[in-house]
């Protein structure tokens, strides 16, 4: 009895001591959270923008306060470019003293979604410690603190550093739950360092002027991960590092002026195209180059160099090692904030798609091909010079030269060999007409599965069914063709009816995948029709250049958020009465992954001027744009306007 009492006591007396450690811990980290907050909380600022916009997209802006982060004693201070989105009429600034000044722009950094801001000061303003970017470690406490309810008190809100060397190379990650006001405003280490000025980034869509510089005109692209656990900041040592700078110009991405041939996630850094009057071709680099090292980072897999160039400016130099054949080369680019224009050439072909090397299937009419005497039949054997091995690796030659550029080539044609010089053009945009069937294979073809079949993706719930035309067959290549249509409104029976006996005669498989909710298409939507895409090429002959993503009105806008996200996938888009969704942008164009637009409406469609709008901004950024006018009244599409898209389609593979 005595023994149980005993061991009753000292359980009790042990976890009392457990309890009374475990609230006394508590205690030390709030108190060591408290000072670390403490000690930035002088160079944390509240920002107000006055005037200006009140919706940037969809989104309203300029609501209420926003933060910043004082950089330097004579008044500097930091902030995202996301609190400023509304280009105000003037902007106040209230200093930790309560004292309210007036601020002005200094300058952007484009790549990193910060704006530089300058106030006048009588005294030296505090500036914090920057924490060093080698001694951060994923896990450790971090604290965002913002000034966006209170001018006098900091808010903030704890997590952990969940990752380093984010959105290529540029940003740190947190869990801590970051408002919008809280843009740029620090993210604290336990010791009241500086980790970061908060920012929202994203890693999926870059975006650029026309004339080619990456910017963040989108400045509300990365507000989605709000309060998701997901946050970034640009680190405040970064920002230091080019301050000087900074203060004398805006910054934008480095752009090198090469396009990496697709290999795969690991595949090599190899060069496939070189942009002409680039940096890359200024220092000596050539398609066929494999970069093995970018300033002191070894290089294996492609993406490794999206994170060498991620953290560069314009005007940074970088020394790289490049793989020619045996011989290893040290190369020295210097980096420029944006390239010349880009226009995608044009040889004026259609390739057969079930021969060896590249048998001309068609010429287009007027075009260089033809004026340089090309015939269908013929077989292109070199193209200035250089052996032409197929048609996608004739497609990239072609698109590393420039328009005007005199392309030399030599053909056969009936046994005999010749040769002939074609001047290059910009890619049509009109429809061909009257198009040569392709060849069919030889021999007999293997039993398949045809018909409306269901397509299941093991880790989604979604819905998604496939067309497979009766006459499928797997020797051929076939376009792929994605439709969206408006949320809720049309079922899989009714749109095959409409695409059947065109996907029959044009080669085409018709994929239907529906949105996670009925009634519209979500952003996030996107990743489940890529998985659809990824699927359907496993099971049928898809030709990886006529996957095409085509939306009528809520899903023409999806279409465009997919097709401009996944441009290593998709080489079309048509949007029929739908424009490009206001947040989302327009991406720059790509040698390699090439993308064709085809836009469909009605005079009297709400959306008529903004869609004659995105026609041009999109023809002046470079891509070609097909425009399918459907008269004075709404329609659906009709029939002979479902055959001119299919035709597009089947042209997608010209060179």
């Amino acid at each position: 009895m005595m023994r149980h009492s005993f061991l009753t006591c000292s359980l009790i007396l042990l976890t009392t001591t457990v309890v009374f450690a475990e609230e006394k811990l508590q205690s030390l980290e709030q108190a060591a959270l408290r000072a670390a907050a403490a000690r930035v909380a002088p160079s944390v600022v509240q920002i107000e923008a006055i005037g200006g916009l009140e919706r940037v997209g969809k989104t309203l802006v300029g609501d209420g306060p926003t933060t910043g982060l004082i950089v330097s004693a004579d008044g500097l201070i930091i902030s995202s470019a996301f609190g400023l989105a509304q280009n105000p009429n003037s902007i106040l600034v209230t200093l930790p003293d309560g004292k309210r000044k007036p601020a002005k722009i200094v300058s952007r950094d484009n790549s990193r979604m910060l704006v530089l801001l300058q106030v006048d000061t009588d005294v030296d303003l505090p500036v914090p410690e920057a924490a060093p970017v080698e001694k951060m470690q994923v896990g450790e406490w971090t604290l965002a603190l913002g000034r966006t309810f209170s001018a006098s008190e900091v808010n903030l809100s704890v997590g952990i550093l969940s990752a380093k060397d984010r959105i290529w190379g540029t940003a740190i990650q947190t869990d801590a739950k970051i408002s919008p006001g809280n843009y740029g405003g620090p993210l604290v280490d336990i010791q009241g360092r500086v980790l970061g000025v908060l920012a929202p980034l994203s890693p999926d869509i870059e975006l650029y002027t026309a004339d080619g510089k990456r910017i963040d005109a989108n400045l509300t692209s990365g507000n989605e991960w709000y309060d998701s656990g997901i946050g970034f900041a640009v680190p405040l040592e970064h920002i230091f590092s080019r301050l000087d700078q900074l203060k004398k110009q805006e910054l934008f991405k480095g752009r090198l002026g090469i396009a990496i041939k697709d290999t795969g996630v690991g595949g090599p850094a190899e060069i496939a195209t070189v942009r002409k009057k680039s940096p890359a071709a200024d220092a000596g680099l050539q398609p066929g180059d494999v970069i093995i090292r970018a300033n002191e980072q070894d290089i294996t897999r492609k993406l490794q160099l999206r994170h060498a160039l991620g953290p560069l400016y314009g005007g940074d130099t970088l020394r790289l090692l490049v793989k020619r054949g045996a011989e290893e080369l040290e190369l020295t680019p210097t980096l420029l904030d944006s390239l010349p224009k880009y226009v995608q050439p044009f040889l004026g072909i259609l390739p057969e798609r079930q021969a060896e090397g590249v048998v001309i299937r068609w010429v287009y009419p007027g075009g260089p091909a033809a004026e340089a005497g090309l015939l269908p039949g013929d077989r292109l054997l070199q193209l200035n010079e250089s052996d032409v091995e197929g048609a996608d690796q004739l497609r990239n030659s072609v698109s590393s030269l420039d328009i005007e550029d005199e392309a030399q080539l030599k053909y056969i044609r009936d046994g005999s060999q010749a040769n002939t010089i074609a001047r290059l053009s910009p890619l049509p945009e009109a429809i061909p007409t009257n198009l040569p069937p392709a060849r069919s294979p030889d021999g007999e073809a293997a039993a398949a599965q045809t018909g409306l079949i269901e397509i299941k993706i093991p880790e989604e719930a979604g819905n998604c069914f496939a067309y497979v035309p009766e006459n499928y067959d797997a020797r051929k290549s076939y376009g792929l063709l994605v439709y969206l249509p408006p949320a809720g409104e049309v079922k899989a029976e009714s749109i095959r009816d409409q695409w059947k006996a065109i996907c029959e005669s044009q080669d085409l498989i018709l994929l239907l995948p529906e949105p996670a909710t009925p009634t519209r298409w979500e952003p996030s939507d996107e990743a489940f029709i890529r998985k659809t895409i990824d699927e359907s090429i496993k099971r049928f002959s898809i030709g990886e250049n006529r996957v095409v993503i085509h939306g009528y009105q809520g899903g023409g806008a999806m279409a465009y958020l997919t097709g401009f996200k996944h441009r290593d996938l998709v080489r079309g888009i048509v949007a029929v009465d739908a424009g490009v969704p206001l947040r989302i942008g327009t991406p720059e164009i790509d040698p390699i992954n090439r993308l064709a637009i085809l836009t469909a409406a009605s005079e009297g469609s709400k959306l008529y001027s903004r869609i004659n709008g995105n026609v041009e901004q999109l023809r002046e950024i470079g891509f070609p744009v097909t425009v399918l006018e459907l008269g004075s009244e709404p329609r659906p599409l009709a029939d002979a306007d479902r055959i001119e898209i299919a035709r597009w389609i089947d042209a997608l593979d010209r060179i």
